[in-house]
């Protein structure tokens, strides 16, 4: 079954709203049958608030690494970004860059990610979570 990783922004959002645009995309996959990675699983005890900027956290960058290797592509969500940087999602756009795998890109046109060195490593680039979500379908499923 393809798998495709769930990218995106965590901190400075709840939960709830780190999560919904990932059951979102986890729902319409599967009726393509294909399986979602999301780096949100297991972490439901996060769920008090808004999320903080974690300074450690054993073993997530390993699970989520590990996530990339093993999918067949990444769906990375920006649009909730806002203006503030991402690192832990920029530092798995270059995981999903060395490791060769598709990377679909969900943002707006004015997104503060726009830089050379992320629009180069993307392999599609895009406005709606709509157009990502089938996007990935078609690239998985070819």
């Amino acid at each position: 079954m393809p798998k495709i990783y769930l990218a995106g922004p965590m901190t400075g959002h709840t939960f709830d709203e780190a999560n919904d645009w990932r059951k979102v995309a986890s729902t319409y996959l599967a009726a393509y049958k294909i399986e979602t990675l999301s780096p949100m699983r297991g972490e439901s005890y996060l769920d008090s608030g808004v999320l903080p900027n974690a300074l450690r956290a054993p073993g997530i960058p390993a699970r989520d690494r590990n996530d990339i290797a093993t999918c067949d592509a990444v769906l990375m969500n920006l649009l909730e970004m806002g203006d503030r940087v991402s690192i832990g999602t920029f530092i798995e756009l270059g995981w999903s860059d060395i490791l060769r795998k598709p990377v679909i890109l969900v943002r707006h046109v004015d997104c503060i990610s726009q830089h050379v060195m992320v629009n180069e490593m993307l392999s599609w680039d895009v406005r709606t979570l709509r157009a990502g979500l089938t996007l990935a379908k078609d690239v998985v499923n070819r």
